[in-house]
């Protein structure tokens, strides 16, 4: 390739082992070393800047939400104290809304009547009123696990709201809540805001005299929290399910926003009415793409993933997730302005959806030919405007900073070999750097609980966790260029590491969008506008001095949008995570301990390296010293044993404790009676005793580890029991909560021989005479080769602990009959099932041992009855 030869005095090459340009290079000499004072200035500095970050962040994300509006609000505008009113009658007046009990019929009974009342007084539009039970079985990987769902008898409360000369095919827009809640809890932000908030909704269209041009389908489904069966009812039995065109899902994982949009698909144009309508946007493509790793799931992949494929959204409560199904979601923890954001969010997207030219049915989709289905890139910024492109354009703009990176040598440089040589080495230190910067607080963690015996001592105030981490992940960012020890001078150091820094970013950002991760925006945007600070910080060199903090302040202000989005980003990230961590799962010893806090750790390196790393090529020249080095190491281990005795929970954080009173039962007869107690966090039980003394002393014996596996133990728990592995039990003589009653057993009908050495057994499964059954699991291990279950197939295998593959079929729903079905299986070896049956009434015994745990500890106590067979 010919090139023109440019003249001497326009000679421009970058930082290598070669001199430097002009251009690229020039600013002040050397200067010297920088003084201690001004490096402590400068760590100051760095650090001030961050903080007034976070603190403008925090200021958006917890007071970010608009301003809630009184009960006495014009009827055309929604009001959150009218939405409130339902949250207080369904999550305080009715309380507990599991399956099984009263207070799940009360709720439904409850939604009736608020939809008939305005049923009753609409004009504009039609309120079309079903409720249906819908019944059915079907197999999913939930939790990571395998398993199979039968389900009867379940409540869905379906209102679609029409203009008047609508068509009954017309395609509608779904909107779907539920009204149960989990095992324990009220269920305040999980889900009662949920519902009050489409009620609310549902209020303003019938009297803001608005008439939406496609129909909307408003689904109170009562069955989410026993793994997402009304929803699944509604989709594959219901009258209206082939109309349905879009899904706006509506959940919480805490009990307050922001509201986020965590899934978005499988077609492109809901991100853009989202973007285009939400008044206080809160949306970003990593959420998507992280998703899928975080345990739990919503509704939202039975409408749009499982068992359909209708393209919207899926929008949760984020924060406040210390209470998440616990006793302590409550109406009052609810932030004020969350559900008002939420409502005003959702009323605009109901305008935008339902205008929709792409609103379709299934069956017009099909017609049309397909759909649009490359996801887009899209994120809000501080939850003010969205943006959002096509991945197209993300094909082409998240390539530029890699393609201008590697075209920098080519026009300024006339030695390419080294100067791409330079740009290589600064891009393997920035790496190196990354890796340390979170591989050093892993360390950290690891080296502190070796010396503790608590974990998780940041849980109940995050700060402990910024501060020991923070330092330490600098630290890991800034030693490898501490260690450099290239002949270069303080300018070709700074050049070579900007753009090796700046190509690293490039390279990332081009990896993910070539994989499909619409996350790539983040590194692209951070080299994008990395690329003009180079120039910004040699004009401050030259006019102030190459150690000056002016200077710095040149190269860390281009890139003040992205790091203040960024640090917005992590503030949410990290706060949902930590509250998360809470029911990461008591996992097996020895590495089981560690897990809370290594994830932590994890996170708080990565925080740092997306927050602080493109900044770091301007300031290494005085930040990557030795003592500035030893000082932050300093800081976080001083931080770290100053904190390690610090008590971990709190009656806004508090440790999830689960409590079952066991019977273990042969026919009708009880032969083992136990209270067994399991924690879903890496602290464990002896942690409880040892804090909860009267917990202790109202024990009959010393509790010992339990004999049995906690996935047998807490069998119906099935899959959250095999995140149970320590659990202790205490034997007890207190008997069931029902006087003389029928216990729950497995009973072999009929037994006909098959072919080839199988038969087929028919099974009952009697529930006795429990009165508010949550749920019943069977795990059948052995030569299973298919049942009359999950649309007689079998789920994928289960194997716990190195033991045989198993089956396990979960069973929900009420009913007066037993529930029947039947296996095919070879007649050698035996077939082995137990079973395990929840119940919510408790004996006073479980009672009084319930009331005698601290406020800090939330209990989830229940009556299970297990059983064992072989057939």
């Amino acid at each position: 390739m010919l090139r023109r030869r440019r003249p001497p005095s326009q000679d421009r090459r970058v930082a290598g082992n070669g001199e430097l340009s002009k251009s690229m290079a020039a600013g002040a000499s050397d200067g010297g070393s920088s003084s201690f004072a001004t490096e402590i200035l400068a760590l100051f500095l760095v650090a001030g800047f961050y903080f007034a970050l976070v603190w403008i962040a925090s200021r958006c994300v917890h007071e970010g939400y608009l301003a809630p509006l009184p009960r006495s609000a014009p009827l055309d505008k929604f009001s959150e104290q009218r939405a409130m009113d339902h949250v207080w009658e369904l999550a305080h007046e009715i309380g507990g809304r599991q399956e099984g009990t009263e207070g799940l019929a009360r709720a439904a009974e409850y939604l009736k009547a608020e939809i008939t009342a305005l049923k009753d007084r609409s004009k504009s539009v039609r309120l079309e009123l079903d409720e249906s039970l819908v019944s059915g079985s079907f197999s999913m990987h939930f939790l990571r696990h395998n398993v199979a769902l039968s389900y009867r008898n379940h409540t869905n409360v379906a209102v679609r709201v029409s203009a008047h000369n609508a068509t009954d095919d017309q395609a509608s827009v779904l909107v779907n809540g539920h009204f149960d809640s989990p095992l324990g809890s009220p269920g305040a932000g999980d889900c009662a805001s949920c519902v009050a908030s489409m009620l609310e909704v549902l209020r303003y269209i019938v009297d803001s005299g608005w008439v939406p041009p496609s129909p909307i389908i408003f689904l109170f489904n009562g069955a989410e929290e026993v793994f997402l069966l009304a929803s699944h009812g509604f989709i594959t039995t219901h009258k209206w399910r082939s109309t349905v065109g879009a899904v706006i899902n509506v959940e919480a994982t805490g009990a307050s926003g922001p509201d986020l949009v965590v899934q978005s698909g499988p077609e492109t144009w809901p991100t853009r009415v989202y973007a285009e309508s939400a008044v206080v946007p809160g949306a970003n493509s990593v959420a998507q793409d992280v998703f899928p790793l975080v345990p739990g799931d919503t509704d939202y992949r039975i409408f749009s993933q499982d068992f359909a494929d209708i393209p919207g959204m899926d929008i949760v409560f984020l924060l406040n997730g210390y209470v998440y199904h616990t006793a302590y979601d409550r109406p009052e923890i609810i932030a004020s302005g969350s559900i008002q954001t939420r409502g005003e969010n959702l009323i605009e997207l109901l305008k935008g959806f339902t205008s929709a030219p792409e609103l379709k049915t299934a069956d017009q989709r099909a017609q049309a030919g397909g759909s649009n289905t490359d996801r887009h890139v899209y994120f809000d910024i501080l939850g003010k405007f969205m943006v959002h492109y096509s991945r197209k354009t993300a094909q082409v703009l998240h390539y530029l900073p890699l393609l201008i990176v590697l075209a920098v040598p080519y026009f300024f440089s006339d030695d390419l070999k080294t100067s791409y040589s330079a740009i290589f080495d600064g891009a393997v230190r920035h790496g190196l750097g990354c890796v340390l910067a979170v591989l050093f607080p892993v360390m950290l963690a690891a080296a502190r609980l070796i010396l503790s015996a608590t974990a998780m001592a940041w849980f109940a105030n995050p700060l402990i966790a910024v501060a020991t981490f923070v330092p330490v992940s600098v630290a890991g960012l800034l030693l490898p260029r501490v260690l450099s020890s290239r002949p270069h001078s303080t300018q070709e150091k700074i050049v070579a590491s900007h753009w090796g820094a700046t190509g690293l970013y490039g390279l990332e950002a081009a990896v993910l969008i070539l994989s499909g991760a619409m996350s790539s925006y983040f590194p692209c945007w951070w080299a994008l506008f990395m690329i003009p600070a180079i120039h910004v910080l040699q004009l401050l060199q030259k006019r102030f001095g190459q150690h000056s903090l002016r200077s710095l302040l040149g190269y860390i202000l281009p890139g003040l949008l992205p790091s203040a989005y960024t640090i917005f980003f992590v503030v949410v990230f990290v706060e949902f995570i930590v509250e998360k961590l809470g029911m990461v799962g008591a996992h097996p010893d020895p590495f089981g301990f560690f897990v809370a806090d290594v994830v932590i750790a994890f996170i708080m390196g990565l925080a740092v390296v997306v927050s602080v790393g493109h900044i770091i090529p301007g300031l290494a020249h005085i930040l990557a010293k030795p003592r500035i080095i030893w000082l932050l190491l300093a800081i976080s281990v001083g931080v770290s044993v100053g904190t390690s005795g610090t008590f971990p929970y709190s009656t806004l954080a508090p440790k999830r404790i689960i409590l079952q009173h066991s019977f273990r039962t042969s026919g009708d007869s009880i032969i083992e009676a136990s209270h067994d107690f399991a924690t879903v966090d890496p602290n464990p039980m002896t942690f409880v005793f040892k804090h909860a003394p009267l917990v202790r002393e109202s024990l009959a014996t010393e509790p010992t580890l339990s004999q049995h596996s906690g996935a047998n133990t807490f069998l119906a728990l099935y899959p959250i029991s095999l995140m149970l592995s320590r659990s202790f039990q205490v034997p007890t003589l207190a008997g069931p909560p029902y006087p003389q009653a029928s216990l729950p057993k497995l009973l072999l009908t009929e037994s006909i021989p098959g072919t080839l050495g199988t038969r087929r057994l028919f099974f009952e499964l009697d529930l006795g005479s429990l009165q508010e059954v949550w749920g019943a699991a069977i795990n059948v291990t052995g030569p299973l080769l298919n049942w009359s279950l999950s649309n007689q197939s079998l789920p994928g295998s289960e194997i716990v602990n190195g033991g045989p593959p198993s089956y396990v079929c979960r069973f929900s729903g009420k009913s007066s009959e037993t529930w029947k079905f039947w296996m095919d299986a070879k007649t050698s070896p035996p077939l082995r099932i137990e079973l395990g049956v929840l119940d919510q009434k408790l004996d006073e015994t479980t009672i009084v041992l319930m009331q005698k745990f601290p406020l800090w500890a939330a209990v989830v106590a229940g009556t299970t009855y297990l059983s064992s067979y072989e057939f």
